[in-house]
């Protein structure tokens, strides 16, 4: 009698289960992102403001760098932010906690020809930029520069200032950095960020394209034209 070959049955095996990385919360990955790079900005802050001081001494200028202010403390910010009713941008921020101001204004301006303001000067102050702002909102196609967010926004700080009217701001919404004054236009666009102005200027007074000019006693730094 003829056999059959037993078929042997293949064993039935379990798909291998590959154990699951531990995944944090995507709160607290975004969270770990943006720390990380508020740390990359303030360091290059510091980095973008160690060469301009650098510059400035070794080219008669040293007092701009003397007349900055210590540096400010979280209280102080907080308590600007408070006053203003929306955070302070992050960038203004790391400056203030680097130097918290000017120790004199009129003199020795460090935004070229605009003095730092402090915290509580930038708050106290801020309301004088704010008034203009109706103003430019009816005419908003000499703006150019400007976005229709940013010209809806009232989250404006004041950081620098010739005088009352001729100023540097920042707005909160988008951290951009414009200069407003009673000349046309009135409102214009300088860089995207504090930080890119500042490691804009580093670049350009290392390469020559900066000059310091001296008035009594006062002297600024100026691009040369």
């Amino acid at each position: 009698m003829t056999q059959k070959p037993v078929t042997k049955k293949p064993a039935t095996r379990k798909p291998a289960t590959k154990k699951s990385a531990t995944r944090k919360p995507r709160e607290m990955q975004v969270k770990e992102t943006t720390d990380a790079s508020r740390t990359a900005r303030a360091e290059r802050m510091r980095t973008a403001l160690g060469r301009i001081k650098a510059w400035m001494r070794s080219n008669n200028a040293e007092d701009i760098v003397d007349n900055l202010a210590p540096p400010t403390s979280d209280e102080e910010i907080a308590s600007c932010a408070k006053a203003l009713g929306f955070a302070v941008p992050d960038d203004l921020r790391e400056l203030w906690l680097l130097h918290g101001g000017q120790n004199l204004e009129k003199t020795h301006p460090f935004l070229n020809s605009h003095d730092l303001l402090s915290p509580a000067r930038a708050a106290s102050v801020r309301h004088d930029f704010l008034s203009t702002l109706p103003t430019l909102r009816d005419a908003p196609d000499d703006l150019v520069e400007v976005t229709e967010e940013e010209l809806a926004s009232d989250e404006w700080l004041t950081i620098g200032k010739i005088g009352r009217w001729d100023v540097w701001v920042i707005c909160a919404l988008t951290g951009r950095l414009f200069g407003s004054s009673p000349d046309y236009p009135q409102l214009y666009a300088i860089s995207g960020s504090l930080l890119d102005w500042l490691e804009t200027f580093a670049e350009g007074a290392e390469n020559g394209e900066y000059e310091v000019t001296r008035l009594g006693k006062s002297c600024f730094v100026s691009p040369i034209l």
